[in-house]
């Protein structure tokens, strides 16, 4: 594990440790926050979720791909989806399809299952209903000089498909 400049870190009650990283640059480029916990045998899989979009209008669909999630062994998993939050799951695979009528914050749950019955579970929200705003700025070349007191010259654009645009 490489870290990534670390500030803190932390005991929870649970036995984990976190630890918060500054990441790669003063922008907090790759910052997160790490657990690390002992396992007594094994590890959970990793679980993984990337929908093709995220956010559009109604009807909204979207594709949920697993393909990131993995046992740690190398060992077969099995993925199921639960797409209201039930407990019950809607849907089994490495991907899945989903159409969203309502709109709002969508929630989808994936719980990862390793052949020892071990598993991990994620989430990731789609917003359904609203197309996201495209924005263009032009602004100065990367590393030109200015003088205080001058100038600067930029220009934000934006245009949304349900708002309208500022142009």
């Amino acid at each position: 594990m490489e870290w990534r400049a670390p500030i803190d870190m932390k005991v929870h009650p649970d036995g984990s440790i976190y630890v918060a990283e500054w990441g790669l640059d003063f922008q907090g480029t790759g910052s997160r926050i790490t657990r690390i916990r002992y396992q007594l045998q094994g590890q959970d899989p990793i679980c993984v979720i990337t929908p093709s979009k995220n956010a559009g209008v109604l009807p909204l669909d979207v594709t949920f791909s697993a393909a990131g999630s993995t046992d740690y062994l190398g060992g077969s998993v099995t993925m199921r989806w639960d797409f209201n939050l039930d407990g019950i799951p809607d849907a089994e695979g490495l991907t899945v399809q989903r159409t969203f009528n309502t709109p709002g914050i969508q929630i989808v749950k994936l719980t990862v299952t390793d052949k020892s019955g071990r598993s991990s579970g994620c989430t990731a929200s789609v917003v359904a209903g609203n197309d996201p705003a495209k924005i263009t700025l032009d602004i100065p070349v990367p590393g030109s000089i200015f003088n205080w007191g001058d100038t600067i010259p930029y220009r934000a654009r934006v245009d949304d498909l349900e708002d309208g645009s500022t142009a």
